[in-house]
């Protein structure tokens, strides 16, 4: 039997791959800085750059610079930042709050974008519903906010994946990285077999990780990275949508039962300060 698979990406999805392709790589540390400006850049047409964003969100770095350990394999450090950024002694610490990536949303554009966030619990059902939702022509952008360690490993075969959307089994190695980390769906991968089982496109702010910085996904691999079970810190997603539109955010969560309220990720919420 042969499968079709069919590759979704919208208009908005694009604008955010060609902001992803503007910044290159995040700076060490900046990962939600990266899209907070990735997204208010697709959605506003302004261009806003991740340092920008950093000082927006309260970012912080580690005093005296990251650990190389940090970077995912095949990453070369980056720290041409152009603006002062806040630092703290303790790097783990360090990062960027999601209640500042949504403020530095809100700064960015002016009032005209909100991030609402949302907290959980996370399923493949919600996850779904949530890919679904940014990628069904809203004028929207999901940021989730994982744990690497339960993602699939970013360099799959081709056979690997189609095997997966032909209804095999996830038994692919898991990533090769494991930070908290901030990416953002920008597409889906589907089959027109096993009920239209896909896999969702994740953008990274690493060209090392994936194909260029993108790598397929399954819902329930993202879901386990939200979740966090049994770990100090909590994930979760930010979706991007202009001011007027916010309210069907939280509509749609209060039918797919996804609280809206930020999340625990360990890194403190400040104004950017330091300390």
């Amino acid at each position: 039997m042969t499968s079709t698979y069919t590759l979704t990406i919208p208009d908005i999805a694009k604008s955010v791959l060609a902001g992803q392709l503007h910044e290159r790589q995040q700076k060490d540390e900046l990962c939600g800085a990266f899209w907070a400006a990735v997204a208010v850049t697709a959605l506003t047409g302004r261009t806003v750059s991740q340092d920008d964003a950093a000082v927006a969100a309260g970012t912080l770095l580690s005093a005296g610079g990251g650990s190389l350990n940090d970077l995912p394999p095949g990453a070369v450090s980056r720290t041409d930042y152009i603006r002062e950024i806040a630092t703290t002694a303790n790097t783990r610490l360090a990062g960027t709050s999601p209640q500042g990536v949504g403020r530095a949303i809100d700064a960015l554009s002016e009032g005209t974008l909100t991030a609402v966030p949302l907290c959980g619990p996370w399923g493949e059902k919600s996850v779904e519903a949530l890919a679904d939702f940014a990628l069904d022509g809203n004028p929207a952008v999901a940021i989730l906010n994982v744990a690497t360690r339960y993602l699939w490993h970013s360099h799959l075969r081709l056979l690997d994946l189609t095997a997966y959307l032909d209804g095999g089994g996830d038994n692919y190695p898991d990533s090769e990285w494991d930070v908290g980390h901030y990416v953002a769906v920008v597409g889906a991968l589907t089959a027109d077999t096993h009920g239209g089982r896909r896999l969702l496109l994740c953008g990274d702010t690493y060209p090392s990780l994936g194909t260029e910085a993108l790598h397929p996904q399954p819902a329930s691999r993202l879901a386990a990275g939200l979740n966090r079970d049994g770990a100090a810190t909590s994930g979760g997603a930010i979706v991007v949508i202009p001011s007027e539109r916010a309210a069907s955010v939280a509509d749609w969560a209060a039918e797919v039962g996804v609280a809206v309220g930020y999340w625990d990720n360990g890194v403190p919420d400040t104004d950017g300060s330091g300390f």
